[in-house]
């Protein structure tokens, strides 16, 4: 008698799916992560004349805080290390941290633009500080000149951060 699922009863056919659905995760991450640059190994010199260096833009601390994820996710698969769930979770702490330390050191500049304090609060919200969320997007919003499309955004996440 032929059979439509090659002689495999429900509950194995089952089991194939839930192995399947909890590796699809692992697998979109794998293909969204970006290709990261090879590091050279090479350690900066700091300048020799003794000059300030600037400071990098709030936008771009951003960018490398919320890129992070995807960054390690690279790394860990060009290496081929496997994705375990205490590694997850240690490149998750890693990001927050590295996003609380952009933030702290954006916050202590004088002259944040009404950008600078939107990528701020964004920072603090990959930090899970909610209380600098809210402060940070809730300036940005009373600024006249802010983006529109960044004020929604703003005013969407100072909602769930208020909802917590």
């Amino acid at each position: 008698m032929y059979s439509r699922h090659s002689g495999r009863s429900v509950f194995q056919w089952l089991r194939v799916w839930l192995n399947v659905k909890f590796l699809i995760p692992i697998v979109v991450l794998l293909l969204i992560s970006g290709v990261t640059l090879a590091q050279s190994g090479r350690v900066a010199t700091p300048d020799p004349t003794g000059a300030a260096t600037p400071e990098r833009a709030v936008k771009d601390m951003f960018d490398e805080a919320n890129a992070y994820f995807r960054t390690k996710g690279a790394e860990f698969d060009a290496k081929k290390i496997p994705a375990t769930q205490e590694r997850i979770e240690q490149v998750k702490r890693e990001q927050r941290e590295l996003a609380a330390r952009y933030a702290a050191q954006a916050e202590a500049r004088k002259d944040l633009s009404t950008d600078d304090r939107y990528y701020v609060g964004m920072l603090h919200w990959i930090a899970l500080n909610l209380d600098g969320t809210v402060d940070n997007l809730t300036k940005f919003i009373a600024a006249p000149d802010a983006d529109p499309v960044h004020a929604q955004k703003a005013r969407y996440t100072i909602v769930v951060s208020l909802s917590f």
